[in-house]
């Protein structure tokens, strides 16, 4: 069979650099602005298709640095990032209510991330993955389970979107079977269950501003 996967487009390097009082600090590709990880200054540059995957990479220069007394540089070419991260594989169980007009009322969601054998970001993107996995549709009761378990496979880390793609393509295919059951529009019912403007999300935050 045919086997895909995805990888950023971003440069996968770290590299010397300096806080502004000359203390040790590093230079690495990221989405993120500049902060303190373990008492080391790391500073971001902007680079196009960046997408917000950090392989902590950064963490072991800076480790090896310290350990060496010297400035050490790391850029993976793109066989290296093959096997250095990859996006979570998730598992989405998803149970869903439905009045026979369509309505949802009702939505129970257990997603399972693969967050390989390492944590890195995983802790807090399952987090994400959490708060998003309802999706677009105003539903009066909802109930999320989360979680990123460790298996023997590449470390995972959030890409463009983190952690929605999965919860997504679980949820709007479950709405077209849903419609099919029904016998009524894919595209009529995902009007008729979507979100506007003063409307309860999942989490309890009143919407606003919504297209």
């Amino acid at each position: 069979g045919e086997h895909r996967t995805e990888r950023v487009l971003d440069a996968h390097a770290a590299g010397p650099g300096a806080d502004d009082d000359g203390q040790f600090g590093l230079v690495v590709a990221l989405l993120g602005e500049v902060r303190i990880h373990h008492h080391v200054a790391v500073g971001s540059f902007r680079l196009l298709g960046n997408l917000a995957n950090s392989t902590g990479r950064w963490g072991a220069v800076a480790c090896v640095s310290r350990i060496a007394g010297r400035p050490v540089r790391m850029e993976l070419d793109r066989d290296e990032v093959f096997f250095t991260v990859g996006r979570h594989a998730a598992r989405v169980r998803l149970k869903t209510g439905v009045g026979l007009d369509g309505t949802i009322v009702a939505r129970s969601i257990d997603v399972v991330y693969n967050a390989g054998a390492y944590a890195i970001t995983s802790p807090t993107a399952a987090g994400q993955g959490l708060v998003r996995a309802p999706g677009p549709y105003r539903i009066p009761n909802v109930a999320v389970t989360s979680t990123a378990r460790y298996t023997n496979t590449v470390p995972t880390g959030p890409f463009r979107g983190a952690m929605t793609a999965q919860v997504c393509f679980a949820y709007e295919s479950q709405i077209d079977e849903i419609a099919a059951d029904l016998g009524v529009d894919a595209v009529e019912l995902r009007h008729r269950n979507l979100l506007h403007d003063g409307d309860e999300y999942a989490t309890g935050e009143v919407m606003h501003d919504v297209h």
